[in-house]
């Protein structure tokens, strides 16, 4: 909870730590030491960190990392030995998607939007356990790439994308937020599909 913390306090045994709204410019990791095997979920959004360290990889048991709405332009590549399932970096400075990001290979949930990326890594499709991916509020160009086919949901609105590769698919009939219609129908084009992309999209909160 939000309490004004410019660091955290010494912590033992924690398996869900929010720390969300606060005054955090770095990640002490001597404050979780203790906490080492029993952390799931750390969730520092909306505070002030301007990267993070390469021992948050001690962490061996964290399955969520929560660090939107930081000042962040980077992530230690040590996050790749990480089995993370959920990574919330949306709302940063992050230039593109991070490489360590797509060897991450547990990935399920991704959201990387409002950092004004401009462009979607062509190996995204590494990601083959993915099933959530929002990159609303960038300044993607294009989707000339292949996504992942475990793929449920895709988030690419407020974004500059002018024209879309014939050869663009949604696997499984993904949703695609950005207009009033959440799923193709089977049968239609790349102009259905570009008016998708252009609406008002939906906002992921936090």
């Amino acid at each position: 909870a939000a309490l004004g913390l410019q660091s955290l306090p010494q912590l033992a045994g924690v398996t869900v730590l929010n720390a969300p709204g606060n005054a955090l410019c770095e990640l002490d990791m001597r404050s979780l030491a203790g906490c080492t095997k029993s952390l799931r979920t750390l969730n520092l959004s909306q505070n002030r960190l301007a990267s993070l360290p390469d021992a948050i990889a001690s962490l061996g048991g964290m399955t969520e990392l929560l660090v939107g709405h930081n000042r962040l332009t980077g992530l230690p590549a040590s996050l790749a030995r990480l089995r993370l399932t959920t990574l919330h970096a949306g709302g940063n400075q992050l230039a593109a998607v991070p490489a360590v990001v797509l060897d991450i290979a547990t990935l399920e949930w991704l959201h990387v939007g409002g950092n004004g990326s401009g462009e979607v890594a062509a190996t995204i499709s590494r990601l083959d356990r993915l099933q959530s991916l929002l990159l609303s509020d960038n300044a993607i160009g294009s989707l000339d790439v292949l996504l992942p086919p475990s793929l449920i949901e895709l988030d690419v609105s407020h974004n500059r994308i002018s024209m879309l590769p014939p050869s663009f698919v949604l696997p499984n009939g993904a949703p695609c937020w950005g207009t009033k219609l959440e799923r193709l129908p089977p049968a239609e084009g790349s102009k259905s599909l570009l008016g998708l992309l252009r609406g008002s999209g939906r906002k992921e909160g936090g």
